[in-house]
């Protein structure tokens, strides 16, 4: 089943306009950070769908198209945390 995914640019944006905070006001949490290696930095951060991005997925809209599903406006920025408990009030 082919997914809808976001671009490169969209997910730096979502990112980007949160902070590289967690978009969920109950956590604020950091997404982003130093890494160890010489430079660098860490991404913990997702770019969520609000819509699901295939068929089948939680809160699908068979109403949107190709692009309304992949555009910046379906997503949000979530930390790991709050992206896994979405998930699981979804299958539940």
């Amino acid at each position: 089943m082919a997914r809808d995914e976001f671009s490169n640019r969209v997910k730096l944006t979502l990112r980007d306009r949160v902070g590289g905070r967690c978009s969920n006001p109950d956590c604020e949490r950091p997404t982003i950070g130093p890494s160890n290696d010489n430079g660098g930095s860490v991404q913990l951060g997702n770019a969520a769908h609000i819509c699901a991005a295939a068929s089948g997925g939680p809160r699908y809209d068979l109403s949107q198209s190709t692009e309304d599903r992949s555009s910046i406006e379906n997503g949000i920025w979530l930390c790991p945390d709050c992206a896994s408990l979405i998930a699981k009030s979804c299958a539940a």
